[in-house]
């Protein structure tokens, strides 16, 4: 028996205005970084598919895989794999 599961959740940042980070090593005290962070994407989707199966014996076998929508600049891609058995 197979089961496919499709999802997608809009995510959206509250608080992502550019801003100042200030770093400095431990063993050198007084010698500072500024890093300055733009204001990323606010809006973006995450988007989710895969599929399942299950055994007369208590197993159990799903693959998805899941990505990030609407992002400038950035990748995420996962792929997960589980194998479940029932005691």
């Amino acid at each position: 028996m197979f089961f496919q599961y499709f999802g997608i959740n809009y995510e959206h940042e509250l608080a992502n205005e550019s801003r100042n980070i200030t770093t400095e090593l431990v063993n050198q005290r007084g010698l500072t970084w500024n890093t300055k962070i733009n204001t990323g994407d606010r809006d973006y989707l995450r988007l989710k598919l895969g599929m399942q199966t299950k055994f007369v014996n208590n197993l159990s076998v799903s693959l998805g895989y899941e990505t990030l929508l609407g992002k400038q600049n950035v990748s995420d891609n996962y792929i997960n794999g589980q194998i479940r058995w029932q005691f």
